[in-house]
């Protein structure tokens, strides 16, 4: 009986995620372009020249100006996370396509390992936002989106409405729309309520919150579909709310918010947004 020698969907999980950390504090080190030591270097040779003519000026610019320049050019996130990561890439890509068959013969690639463990259950191995810019670097190529989990789209700064905004203004409500998951890159996120005005509503009765959009869910297609919050007690207070129904399907975009409060009550004031939280944080 052969011994599988496949990494685990768990190492797998730890492994990338390690890899996006890397790589985003590669890339914040070069948030703005070439960081200023390597430019000055390249300056610094380059005035010896124009600060003295004579031969010692020359054989500086001749032996060192070159190395100086492509010291500059390649002081970049990409170039510099190549170097350190590339060959481990290639070869964890490596792995799966020479264990991946002993598990199930779609098994050919790292995403098509996450593929794979994703059909057998819901979002079990998906990637972190940065492991999937850290893979396009190092391989030119991108990971499935229906393979990567969308970073936390929180209401506020550039997302003013989150994924979407309820508003009661004491003549009826407004619906405005908002962002939405780029799925392009990602399947989706998860589903969140943020409250930042009180939801009043008729005591004792119960109030349902329905979000209705766009999802990506457990037979992995996208489905048109909901989510839902329920309150009892009057008052939905400030704060921010699982809704119902991210077990089974992630959210990407919302077209509509409805409050209802049953037997006849009503809504009479509130303010709230939903919003994507991401899968989970890298550690």
């Amino acid at each position: 009986m052969a011994v599988q020698s496949l990494l685990t969907y768990a190492n797998g999980i730890t492994i990338t995620d390690k890899m996006g950390i890397i790589y985003d504090l590669i890339a914040a080190a070069f948030q703005d372009g070439t960081p200023d030591y390597a430019n000055d270097l390249a300056v610094d040779i380059m005035g010896t020249v124009v600060g003295n003519q004579d031969v010692l000026a020359y054989y500086v610019l001749k032996d060192l100006m070159d190395s100086a320049n492509t010291l500059q050019e390649n002081m970049t996130t990409a170039h510099v996370a190549q170097v350190l990561m590339q060959n481990f890439l290639s070869v964890l890509n490596q792995h799966c396509l020479q264990r991946g068959p002993q598990v199930n013969s779609a098994i050919s690639s790292l995403d098509s390992y996450a593929s794979y463990e994703n059909a057998i259950a819901f979002n079990r191995f998906l990637f972190s936002p940065a492991f999937r810019d850290a893979y396009y670097a190092l391989a030119g190529q991108n990971l499935s989106a229906a393979n990567c989990y969308a970073p936390a789209l929180a209401q506020g700064g550039t997302y003013t409405n989150g994924l979407g905004k309820w508003d009661y203004d004491g003549g009826g409500f407004t619906f405005t729309n908002g962002a939405a998951v780029d799925t392009t890159k990602y399947m989706g996120g998860i589903g969140k309520l943020k409250v930042t005005t009180p939801i009043e509503y008729t005591v004792d009765k119960t109030l349902t919150i329905t979000v209705s959009g766009k999802g990506y869910d457990d037979t992995n297609v996208e489905i048109t579909t909901t989510w839902t919050k329920t309150s009892t007690g009057g008052t939905l207070a400030n704060g921010d709310y699982d809704l119902v129904g991210n077990d089974t399907k992630y959210l990407r975009d919302v077209t509509n918010i409805v409050l209802a409060v049953s037997d006849g009550g009503a809504v009479t004031a509130g303010v709230c947004y939903v919003e994507v939280a991401t899968h989970r944080t890298p550690a």
